[in-house]
């Protein structure tokens, strides 16, 4: 498990500190958000993909991810009201930018929360037939 700093924004309304944990666990990534505190907030997170890589939606709460036109991952959450696709950039050197896909999560939470992402990497590996 590989565990954030604690990030505080005291200046808002009931004093959030958000934390974040990164686990592998049975051929998932899973990313915990967690915010703690006591009042209402707008919580966000940002996946960013590199430009090969294509997200499509899957089910309400699902992307698959492709590259080449074969499939290397799929992407779930859970806790997280919203998702929407937006168009970003990826500047791997000074001067050079290429559009990439953001994946955007959001929710209207009372704190403490935790948003849950997993990234499934089972469905990416080859079978033993291929």
């Amino acid at each position: 498990m590989l565990y954030s700093p604690r990030v505080g924004y005291r200046r808002l309304e009931g004093q959030p500190v958000h934390r974040w944990e990164l686990a592998f666990c049975h051929g998932n990534l899973v990313l915990l958000d967690t915010v703690t505190g006591n009042s209402t907030q707008v919580i966000e997170a940002f996946l960013h993909f590199h430009p090969a890589i294509t997200v499509q939606v899957s089910s309400p709460q699902a992307y698959r991810l492709t590259l080449a036109a074969r499939l290397i991952g799929c992407i779930s959450y859970q806790h997280w009201k919203e998702a929407s696709l937006s168009q970003g950039w990826y500047c791997p050197e000074f001067g050079t930018r290429e559009p990439n896909t953001i994946l955007r999560l959001a929710a209207m939470v009372s704190l403490p929360c935790t948003g849950c992402i997993m990234i499934n990497l089972e469905t990416a590996l080859p079978s033993v037939a291929e």
